[in-house]
């Protein structure tokens, strides 16, 4: 702001003697001075306020949906082996959710437009009933206490039907639809965005 004042006084003085004296007797003439003035009174420049828009693809955003699983799945046993009943309970509601969310964008969104890009009816069918156990199982386990004796053994069969149905779908159906001409892009678009009004409609962060 001082320096605009300043800049603002050598104008004025230019404009009475159309020079301006810079010391030692030197004068500098009044276009140099517009020259010096344009340079400190032009606006700064505008920051870039577009928005980049980040590319999801379909099977990275379930890969990563998967991992996620695993990684819950081993903190559970964790806390199983420490004795950790609250831990244990608070864990398995948060693979559970996580879950059905995964399971609800597959059905709705992914599979659909796999069964249409493949045409491959057996593996897509298959992949449902394995979702249909699944899900009977965290209904089971909804109703159950984390410290009631088939607690553990239920989130423990849970855990190897995922185990089985992550291994089959990553190495038979993935490469599948990833060979054929669905539009990965588009499709991980619209599951990202089913997954966040789920998980905010549930409550999740």
């Amino acid at each position: 702001m001082l320096l605009r004042l300043n800049v603002l006084v050598i104008v004025l003085r230019a404009l009475v003697t159309g020079t301006y004296a810079v010391g030692m007797g030197v004068q500098l003439p009044f276009l140099c001075i517009k020259r010096i003035c344009s340079m400190h009174l032009q606006p700064p420049p505008k920051e870039n306020t577009m928005s980049t828009t980040i590319t999801v693809n379909a099977i990275d955003l379930l890969k990563a949906d998967h991992r996620e699983a695993e990684a819950l799945f081993k903190q559970y046993e964790k806390a199983k082996k420490a004795g950790k009943t609250s831990e244990k309970r608070d864990i398995a509601r948060k693979v559970c959710a996580a879950l059905l969310i995964h399971m609800e964008i597959e059905e709705n969104i992914f599979y659909p437009s796999a069964r249409k890009a493949t045409g491959d009816d057996d593996k897509l069918n298959e992949a449902e009933v394995e979702h249909a156990g699944a899900k009977s199982l965290i209904t089971q386990l909804d109703k159950m206490e984390a410290d009631d004796p088939m607690f553990d053994a239920k989130i423990k069969v849970l855990s190897e039907q995922i185990e089985h149905h992550v291994e089959e779908e990553e190495k038979e159906l993935f490469p599948e639809v990833k060979k054929s001409k669905a539009d990965l892009d588009d499709i991980g678009e619209q599951l990202e965005k089913a997954k966040a009004r789920l998980k905010a409609a549930r409550g999740i962060d």
